[in-house]
């Protein structure tokens, strides 16, 4: 019964930390003057010489923590669950939430990043890590799901998520001028499996919860 409850708490988490992550925007948004979504990157929001950084540098904060003990604890209650695809594809997704961390210690030097400081190319560094693992996990995720004989549709939800990855990085490469919406394709395609892959640990716990009172 722990381990159901344990489900319940983390898939909370999951919805927890990506509200901390639109809040952050939409915050950020708010205390920045001229802000260009189409043409910024969210990134901008807590460069050192951002308007009122703090609040959504501390917001981001509160999500890479919760999306940390999301990942973490999806893979200890899950990991067994497809076989070993999908518990490659949990681990990696552990690994990509660590990375993200990198963002909070190498802010943009300046809003539309100049490169000219270590921060800023440390930053270009793990957000290429980032994309690099969540395309990787995305992938053994999908085709773990798809070896379950009962969530066929995660794995179809995995890759189309990973296909809105491909388009928001191809857009980045070719038509930089709107930077800020391609990042958002890529970002809010992740946000939305974030929630979708919380939704679904919430019917894990349900199902599981109504097997065991089947066997009992």
């Amino acid at each position: 019964m722990s381990n159901l409850r344990s489900k319940g708490y983390i898939a909370s988490i999951g919805l927890l930390a990506v509200l901390f992550y639109v809040t952050h925007v939409v915050i950020g948004k708010g205390l920045y003057p001229g802000y260009d979504a189409m043409r910024q990157t969210i990134s901008d929001l807590t460069a050192l010489d951002a308007p009122g950084r703090e609040t959504p540098l501390m917001l981001a904060g509160f999500y890479t923590v919760a999306m940390i003990l999301f990942a973490s604890g999806l893979y200890f209650t899950m990991s067994e669950r497809f076989g070993s695809m999908f518990k490659w594809g949990l681990s990696i997704f552990v690994v990509s939430s660590f990375i993200a961390l990198g963002y909070l210690f190498f802010p943009l030097s300046e809003s539309g990043m100049s490169g000219a400081t270590l921060s800023d190319t440390m930053h270009v560094i793990v957000t290429g890590l980032v994309v690099v693992t969540s395309v990787t996990s995305l992938i053994l995720l999908g085709l773990g799901f798809y070896r379950s004989n009962t969530y066929h549709y995660m794995g179809m939800i995995s890759f189309v998520t990973l296909g809105l990855q491909l388009i928001g990085a191809l857009l980045t490469v070719v038509w930089p001028s709107i930077i800020g919406l391609a990042e958002r394709i890529t970002i809010y395609s992740l946000m939305t499996y974030d929630v979708l892959l919380s939704l679904w640990l919430f019917k894990t716990h349900f199902d599981d919860r109504k097997f065991m009172w089947i066997d009992e």
